[in-house]
């Protein structure tokens, strides 16, 4: 984890090398053991570099080059092409799996519980009935969510259970391939909004009536966003950030920030102000306990052109930058610092826990 957290996927020849020095190394479990590493989760290369010292590391500033014979190279690219062909085939047989179950599924109604909850209807949804469940979760009376590519085709499908299951009631089919797909509400207008979740989408879109995309996670934020730019290059595109202010990182905002920083979009962050609720960290949370005025005021002054006469000498847009509004940041705007390296140009620093 804390290696795919600095490098990503980048990390693997790296992870795999260290990997091997176990006799039961097997190059295929090791690829899927990779697969399904979150790279996004609490547990940094900060997190590893602090454990290291607690028991006694000390680095010295040298790293020992490692020896990749031509033939151990050719044979680990022809492992990870095989690896990355069953990839394929896995993720082929799960968007045909998820089609099955769609198109086999009747429409949600808006009474669903979990729409109640969330104050928000249903744009298009389906409810599954049946005996799939998925990682414990039984899938019966579940929401259904399609993940969609740029071109409309269905990937995998997304269940959110009628209970709220203490924050545990999302799953995916397994096997699908979500990266760079969504699920649209509304019909195209002069901007799009991007986010993270579906109760956040349909609330923005109920809001101020944009089109919305919902990307599903934070880290698949800037894959929809890039894949959304190239579709709709002259498109005003918002992404709507997560402030996880009570999770390390704050990986909401932190994803949001580099997706639109990676199109040239606008962020908008919910800001509740002094009085945060406890557990609001979305949009919804921002509507549902503030009022969708506040959603709806200042999305509506997200115009270029409102943004360029209201910057204040920080660069900020202070345009709802009060409690219960949302602040507003080109992306262009927010200055990247230089990176402090912890290892030889190898891993970022960051702070320890």
């Amino acid at each position: 984890m804390a290696i795919k957290s600095a490098l990503g996927d980048d990390g693997y020849s790296l992870w795999a090398e260290w990997s091997e020095q176990d006799a039961s190394w097997n190059e295929r479990d090791g690829r899927d053991v990779w697969q399904s590493i979150k790279g996004n989760g609490k547990v940094t290369i900060g997190t590893l570099y602090h454990e290291a010292q607690k028991g006694g590391f000390k680095f010295n500033g040298e790293l020992r080059p490692s020896v990749l014979t031509p033939e151990r190279s050719a044979w680990r690219k022809r492992e990870m092409k095989q690896t990355e062909a069953k990839e394929a085939q896995k993720h082929a047989s799960a968007a045909k799996k998820a089609r099955a179950i769609w198109h086999a599924a009747g429409e949600a109604s808006d009474q669903h519980p979990y729409l109640a909850c969330k104050q928000v209807r249903s744009y298009g949804l389906r409810l599954y009935r049946g005996d799939l469940v998925i990682k414990g979760m039984p899938c019966d009376g579940c929401l259904m969510v399609p993940a969609r590519d740029a071109s409309g085709n269905i990937h995998t499908l997304e269940f959110i259970h009628p209970n709220p299951r203490d924050g545990d009631n999302k799953r995916f089919l397994f096997g699908g391939d979500w990266k760079g797909c969504y699920f649209s509400i509304g019909e195209q207008t002069e901007s799009l909004c991007i986010c993270e979740g579906y109760a956040t989408g349909a609330i923005v879109h109920k809001a101020i009536g944009y089109a919305v995309a919902v990307a599903f996670t934070a880290a698949t934020l800037e894959p929809v966003a890039r894949a959304l730019r190239t579709k709709f290059p002259d498109l005003q595109l918002i992404v709507c950030a997560d402030e996880d202010v009570n999770t390390n990182g704050n990986p909401g905002l932190t994803k949001a920030t580099a997706a639109a920083h990676a199109i040239n979009g606008l962020l908008a962050i919910p800001a509740f102000g002094n009085n945060r609720p406890e557990g609001a960290t979305d949009f919804n949370d921002l509507a549902r306990y503030q009022g969708p005025e506040a959603l709806r005021s200042a999305i509506e002054h997200a115009q270029p052109s409102g943004i360029a006469r209201q910057q204040d000498s920080s660069n900020d847009v202070t345009t709802g930058a009060v409690e219960g509004r949302i602040r507003y940041r080109r992306a262009s705007q927010i200055e990247m610092l230089p990176i402090r390296w912890l290892c030889l140009s190898a891993f970022p620093a960051t702070r320890y826990p």
